[in-house]
């Protein structure tokens, strides 16, 4: 595959080589003096789709690279891929090494920070008389069930990508999977299923999930987002990741 990527870039270079060609033929078999003549086509044009195709070669790479390892819920930084982008030529084993080195190697506590953030956009906000406060495990645990918030959008939830991450969340603390391989639960997959072709606030209900840990999930048209594990432990376990 490494070989594959490479020998693309080489032959999509080559678009450029050929624009500038055919324009420079196409310039000299046309008649008369003037001193402009038009191109037969876009080496503007030519120059932006090698240029989108690295950024596709550079992407498919970082990704490769990724599943090669087995890591599922690391997300590679921008940055990282305008770095290869801006570099002077492609070579997928250096972006390999790259992130291999700065990504593989400590997969398991980036997920897990990268999972947390998403997961902590969950949380509701609490005040006292300072201003807006940090939630504890008391304001968010209520017996068996965590309460948490999501945000509805034109009366859908559009974005469950917040919920997907939790439940990878609850699937490393509960089930003790690893964090880079943390799966999701399928919650969110009904949660959209419960959206599809129907009006508005169709995903505020109560939703019956049952498996070794949770109860029952139930979504309220004011945002509230409540998780009936089926013992309070469960609750607090994952109510004290988040506010960590």
């Amino acid at each position: 595959m490494i070989r594959v990527l490479n020998q693309l870039w080489k032959e999509i270079q080559k678009i450029t080589a050929i624009t500038t060609d055919v324009n420079k033929r196409f310039k000299e078999a046309q008649l008369g003096e003037e001193k402009y003549k038009a191109d037969l086509a876009s080496e503007l044009a030519a120059r932006q789709m090698v240029q989108e195709a690295k950024e596709k070669l550079v992407r498919t790479a970082i990704n490769r690279s990724l599943e090669t390892h087995d890591v599922r819920n690391v997300l590679v930084d921008s940055d990282v891929q305008k770095k290869f982008v801006d570099a002077e030529g492609f070579n997928e084993k250096a972006i390999d090494r790259f992130i291999e080195k700065n990504y593989v190697e400590n997969a398991d506590a980036l997920a897990f920070q990268q999972l947390l953030k998403e997961v902590k956009r969950l949380l509701p906000v609490f005040w006292d008389e300072k201003g807006q406060r940090e939630p504890s495990v008391k304001d968010i645990v209520k017996g068996c069930k965590i309460v948490l918030h999501i945000y509805w959008s034109y009366g859908s939830i559009y974005d469950t990508s917040q919920i997907v991450a939790l439940e990878k969340l609850i699937s490393m603390l509960l089930l003790k999977e690893k964090a880079s391989k943390a799966e999701d639960l399928g919650m969110a997959t009904i949660i959209n299923m419960a959206r599809a072709g129907v009006g508005d606030y169709a995903q505020a209900k109560s939703y019956v999930f049952d498996n070794r840990f949770i109860k029952g999930f139930r979504i309220y048209k004011n945002g509230k987002f409540e998780i009936e594990f089926k013992k309070e432990k469960y609750a607090k376990r994952v109510a004290r990741a988040l506010i960590s």
